[in-house]
């Protein structure tokens, strides 16, 4: 190509920028992506591609309005009740977005789940609680086992307070979750490093969400929790394992037994079969005995038979002597009748 036609002339350069007044590829565009997010008609995104008119155009679309979250309709005083009756259906403490609520209710149940052995979350967020509000946490935290999730997001809780939460989790490393993002106070560097400090040393903790401006921090708490994950994994495979052991080894003491209980019911068949052996050997020495007496007293019959042959010939001969008795008759003449002509 020659310089000649590297220049550009006048009349290119007047082409080029005709196009880009025409060019509204990326105008149409856009209004076609405020359209699909209903923020402006398809009329009006016409009229605005025409250009017809420089005055600004009014969506006439309705405004978008988002589903309020339902009002949260916790019995207070039902909660205090069964907290101090040890309830053992009350899992959940829920008191979010609950403003109004007095601060003596609040204090009054933190107290009464002090000693709670069931409830396993407490739920505070959007509530604009300070320290002072829920000072009693600290020692609901210390002392209770059961407790595995807290929620305290959207409130003015200080990273002193927060520190002194993760520091009484250390006794029993019980909580697994702590929800405590969009504070409206801001930690400073010292309170973050011992809330940092006191995450790391707790080998319970499994999810930790805290706003940390130290990156370091936010770090060393994501290793944190992977490592108690891990420790978790390892200890329920180390359970598991040590479930089938006892299972198998039950299983052999049952197998043990069967084979003992085997070996007394051969042994007792044995015993019997010996005993039906014996038996057998009796009855057959019985008989034996039976025929050997059998066979001496079989002259007794004859000799009887004998006897009764020779009575017999005794009883024809002398039927035979005897003479037959003579019968007299004696003859009956009719008497004749009185009245008989």
């Amino acid at each position: 190509m020659t310089e000649v036609d590297e220049i550009m002339t006048d009349a290119d350069l007047e082409a080029a920028l005709d196009d880009l007044n025409n060019d509204d590829g990326d105008v149409t565009e856009l209004l076609k992506l405020m359209n699909e997010h209903r923020m402006i008609s398809w009329e009006e995104a016409e009229q605005i591609m025409a250009g017809s008119e420089s005055a600004p155009v009014k969506s006439s679309l309705p405004p978008q309005t988002r589903p309020s979250e339902p009002d949260n309709d916790t019995d207070i005083d039902m909660t205090i009740y069964k907290l101090k009756n040890n309830d053992s259906s009350l899992k959940l403490v829920n008191l979010n977005n609950m403003k109004r609520t007095p601060v003596p209710q609040i204090k009054r149940i933190l107290e009464a789940m002090k000693n709670h052995e069931y409830v396993e979350r407490l739920q505070l967020a959007n509530m604009g609680l300070y320290d002072n509000d829920i000072a009693e946490l600290i020692n609901v935290v210390e002392n209770n086992t059961s407790l595995k999730c807290i929620n305290l997001e959207t409130n003015y809780l200080s990273g002193e307070f927060f520190t002194k939460l993760f520091q009484a989790a250390l006794v029993h490393e019980t909580l697994e979750e702590v929800k405590a993002v969009n504070q409206g106070v801001s930690f400073s560097t010292v309170a973050e490093k011992e809330m940092i400090k006191a995450i790391f040393a707790n080998h319970g903790l499994l999810k930790v969400s805290v706003n940390f401006r130290l990156p370091e921090g936010r770090h060393k708490v994501e290793q944190a929790t992977l490592r108690n994950g891990e420790i978790r994994r390892v200890m329920r495979r180390k359970a598991a394992e040590e479930a089938k052991k006892t299972t198998t080894l039950e299983k052999d003491k049952n197998g043990d037994n069967n084979t003992k209980d085997k070996e007394k019911k051969k042994i007792t068949t044995l015993e019997k079969d010996k005993n039906g052996d014996n038996n057998t050997k009796n009855k057959e020495n019985e008989e034996k005995k039976s025929v050997v007496k059998t066979k001496d007293n079989s002259a007794a019959p004859r000799i009887l038979g004998a006897e009764i042959k020779e009575e017999d010939e005794e009883k024809q001969q002398n039927g035979k002597n005897d003479k037959p008795m003579t019968v007299y008759k004696k003859s009956i003449n009719s008497k004749t009748a009185p009245f008989s002509k």
